[in-house]
């Protein structure tokens, strides 16, 4: 069984050497890919099956044929190994879907924090620093939700307006536990 990881948009070159997928597997994969629902009319929106690659496209998931396993991660910037990668996303389905995921007191709350700010971040980005703001700070609280003194950081972060000062908040609320963890 060959097993390859592939984040959004990016290709998977046919070969024999490390990093690259026999074409009859790459075959199967892009067949398997194209009968999902998701893969729209042209059956090309999970896997484009080029003639020398395979090219992931817009959507996460694990593609199984016979003899292969296709992992596609999210693209994620700066998030730097698969690994990373994969936990942010468990992260990220955990606080959408209200999900208890442990994977680690200490890992579990930096990736908590990074993540908020990377989502408080993109929120200011394509919103604008008033109106994300105001939309963020709901997000913030949810993020909290179970945290250590999460009642208090979400009156207080409720009421902020300075993009910079809630990450300061986030960042202070965050921290501290982060340090009693490791100590």
């Amino acid at each position: 069984m060959i097993a390859r990881t592939l984040t959004e948009w990016r290709e998977l070159r046919h070969g024999s050497g490390a990093g690259e997928i026999p074409e009859p597997l790459a075959a199967r994969l892009a067949a398997v890919a194209a009968a999902s629902p998701l893969s729209g009319r042209g059956g090309e929106g999970v896997l484009e099956h080029r003639r020398h690659s395979l090219r992931a496209r817009g959507v996460v998931g694990i593609v199984v044929a016979d003899g292969a396993v296709l992992e596609i991660l999210p693209k994620i910037d700066s998030a730097g190994s698969d690994a990373a990668v994969r936990d942010r996303l468990v992260h990220m389905i955990a606080v959408a879907l209200d999900l208890r995921v442990e994977a680690g007191e200490i890992a579990g709350h930096g990736e908590q924090r990074d993540t908020l700010l990377e989502h408080f971040d993109a929120m200011l980005l394509h919103y604008g620093a008033e109106t994300g703001v105001r939309m963020a700070r709901k997000h913030v609280g949810w993020y909290a939700r179970g945290f250590p003194g999460a009642a208090e950081f979400r009156a207080r972060a409720m009421t902020m307006t300075d993009p910079q000062a809630i990450r300061d908040a986030i960042r202070g609320a965050w921290d501290p536990a982060l340090g009693r963890l490791a100590a």
